[in-house]
């Protein structure tokens, strides 16, 4: 498998790396359980990972999301065609970020013949009305689409006590789940 990573930054590849391991045969091979035949969608794979790291100075907030989401009729294919990006932190089916400087968000298309299909963020993305919206071009129904979103930001200095403000998320989604899996962790470190 290969990228195109022309114009890509350091992060961008180590993210491509990271989310994107699994080829397009292996993501095809997934099952999804026969009762699920009639969904508008599946999600394959819905995995997020929260961490908190506290350098003793200043304290840093990353977190990401990988999902797979299968499309299976014009409804869904209609529904995460563009991805929507408002500016109080919002962004559609479910994904949240911050601010477009502190957010890395990676999509391809596994197409039903299997072959891979990068979306070019900035191509496809516009700015319209306080929104920033990223289409997601030839889609199809069969198509599975594999996005992750990461942010990084510095969550305040650090001032002896360490009261990190609530991140909520909604587990249910509007389609099944095949594979969720979240993860929290917290990293001090103390100097004396």
């Amino acid at each position: 498998m290969s990228f195109i990573t022309q114009g890509q930054s350091k992060l961008e590849k180590e993210l491509q790396e990271k989310f994107w391991s699994n080829t397009a045969a292996q993501i095809k091979a997934m099952d999804i359980p026969e009762k699920w035949n009639e969904e508008s969608a599946v999600i394959l794979k819905d995995h997020r990972y929260i961490q908190y790291i506290n350098s003793g100075k200043v304290v840093y907030f990353k977190s990401n999301k990988h999902q797979l989401i299968k499309i299976q009729d014009q409804a869904s294919l209609e529904g995460f065609s563009e991805i929507s990006l408002s500016k109080d932190s919002k962004i559609s089916f479910g994904w949240t970020t911050t601010s477009r400087k502190e957010t890395t968000i990676g999509i391809r298309i596994i197409k039903s013949d299997g072959s891979i299909s990068l979306v070019d963020i900035e191509k496809e993305e516009v700015e319209e009305d306080d929104k920033r919206k990223i289409a997601i071009p030839n889609l199809e129904i069969g198509d599975i689409i594999d996005i992750y979103i990461q942010t990084d930001r510095k969550e305040r200095d650090y001032d002896g006590l360490d009261v990190y403000a609530a991140i909520e998320t909604t587990i249910k989604d509007n389609y099944p789940i095949l594979d969720y899996r979240i993860a929290v962790e917290v990293v001090f470190y103390f100097y004396s």
